[in-house]
């Protein structure tokens, strides 16, 4: 028969185990959330789910650089809303391998996802592109006021290329958009798109067990065997 304080220490476990359970499930719906918005009509909404609150909020899109700070973020997201004005304009993403890892004390995560993707890029000419666009992203969360937000967002430009030509044979000219205007420095922190003639680096690495939040290093850590993880924390 189980004594009082072990029944009470296995209420809290379960407790704390259910808790984690609902943060991957909300961490999840705000990704969903994220790109369901990700066309013209609703793409600024997205501002909601950033952690604008937090001095180094942060976005980073392939390979047009970083931008740090509230102002910044908002500022690129309209911007980048209202390059996707054009009629005949597409996009959208599938979300694919979640791996999201809650912190022990539940005030951050890391989470990484694969989406592969198509458009129809439009230029002002009207003229029109079909495109495959695959990206992989890599988000730190933060929990604000019960609620999970973007805090440091990065997305990393895997493919883009023409669709009947594929991205063996055409990918480089699709890809690189080139450092913008606002951004936190002169090249964009990293940059890691397919190349038919060298090996891609693993990157985003899968996120790990982890206590409490210290750096971004995560992103761009080496991938042990998955037996060796730590123990998580469910």
């Amino acid at each position: 028969m189980l004594d009082e304080k072990m029944l009470d220490a296995q209420i809290e476990e379960l407790e704390r185990r259910i808790g984690v359970y609902e943060d991957r499930h909300e961490i999840e719906m705000v990704m969903g959330h994220y790109v369901l918005r990700d066309n013209p009509r609703n793409m600024k909404k997205n501002m909601e789910f950033f952690a604008l609150d937090k001095e180094d909020v942060s976005i980073e899109w392939g390979d047009m650089g970083r931008f740090t700070g509230a102002k910044k973020v908002c500022e690129f997201i309209e911007k980048q809303a209202d390059m996707l004005v054009y009629e005949g304009q597409y996009r959208v993403r599938w979300l694919a391998t979640p791996m999201i890892e809650v912190a022990e004390d539940r005030q951050t995560a890391k989470a990484a996802w694969i989406a592969p993707g198509a458009e129809a890029s439009v230029e002002p000419d009207g003229t029109a592109h079909q495109l495959w666009n695959f990206v992989r992203f890599a988000v730190d969360f933060v929990k604000m006021d019960g609620h999970w937000k973007f805090w440091h967002f990065r997305m990393f430009q895997d493919v883009r290329c023409d669709f009947e030509k594929g991205w063996v044979r055409d990918n480089y000219k699709w890809i690189f958009n080139g450092k913008q205007p606002g951004t936190d420095g002169d090249e964009p922190t990293y940059v890691n798109p397919y190349n038919p003639s060298a090996v891609q680096e693993a990157i985003p690495a899968c996120p790990q067990p982890y206590h409490s939040w210290i750096d971004e290093s995560w992103v761009f850590g080496q991938e042990p065997l998955f037996g060796k993880r730590k123990n998580r924390n469910i």
